[in-house]
């Protein structure tokens, strides 16, 4: 009896296999800075990213990353944009809020520029175009190291949304405060592990091999039950010819 009902449980709570992923993907495919002092210059080929505040000053760093490795549909659990913060020039913006933004233009490594995505397409609005909701945000540090973002909301309207990914826009939150970061691009190739980074921790949308639960378990527990019931039967019958010999 004992083992019918093992079995019967065994069925009724089967525990669900996980199916996480960690994606790392590094370098970035294309990265470069747009500022408004120099607004039709384009500067895809430096190794630093540029992010300016002050009240006359902007610049903006864009960074892209090929993730069509994530099937569509894939459940995107965790998502960190990491950045190496490598200077400021003199203007320490330690504590300041820097934010990273979904892109909604497909500008172009060589071509962006504070008036454009790409030759001949200009922004809707100079500095690049952007969604502001969904925004993560990192603090400024105190010494120079990695600075992170957690762009799940991000990386989800991509994978899950079925928004087109054109990277991530860079910029101060506030954008009044005078100050300025650099960060490592693609090109900085002196030391490559502190080039651009972006972890995806996703779900596929259906398991791949391991356990597959039953659509029907009651289905499937009809012979145990029926077992049950005949091993129940014979330990009565048992039970009540002991009693009688008894």
């Amino acid at each position: 009896m004992f083992t019918a009902v093992f079995l019967i449980s065994s069925l009724v709570v089967t525990p669900q296999a996980a199916y996480a992923d960690l994606s790392v993907f590094t370098p970035s495919t294309a990265d470069t800075y747009i500022i408004n002092a120099l607004s039709n210059n384009n500067f895809g080929t430096l190794y630093v990213l540029v992010v300016v505040s002050a009240p006359q000053d902007q610049a903006h760093s864009l960074v892209k990353f090929d993730i069509s490795s994530i099937p569509q549909g894939a459940t995107i659990n965790l998502a960190y944009l990491m950045l190496y913060y490598s200077s400021n020039l003199g203007t320490n913006p330690a504590g300041r809020t820097v934010t990273a933004n979904r892109v909604t233009k497909d500008w172009v490594e060589l071509q962006a520029t504070w008036n454009s995505y790409k030759t001949g397409s200009p922004w809707t609005t100079p500095g690049g175009d952007y969604v502001p909701d969904g925004a993560a945000s990192a603090t400024v540090p105190a010494a120079y190291g990695w600075m992170t973002w957690t762009v799940t909301d991000i990386v989800k309207a991509w994978i899950q949304g079925g928004q087109p990914n054109y990277g991530f826009l860079v910029k101060f939150a506030d954008e009044d405060q005078v100050g300025e970061v650099q960060f490592h691009t693609r090109e900085y190739t002196y030391e490559p592990d502190l080039r651009p980074i972006l972890k995806v921790d996703w779900t596929p949308s259906r398991p791949v091999g391991g356990v597959v639960t039953p659509v029907n378990k009651l289905q499937m527990l009809v012979p145990y039950l029926a077992l049950a019931g005949l091993v129940g039967a014979a330990t009565a019958a048992f039970t009540i010819r002991k009693r009688r010999r008894d």
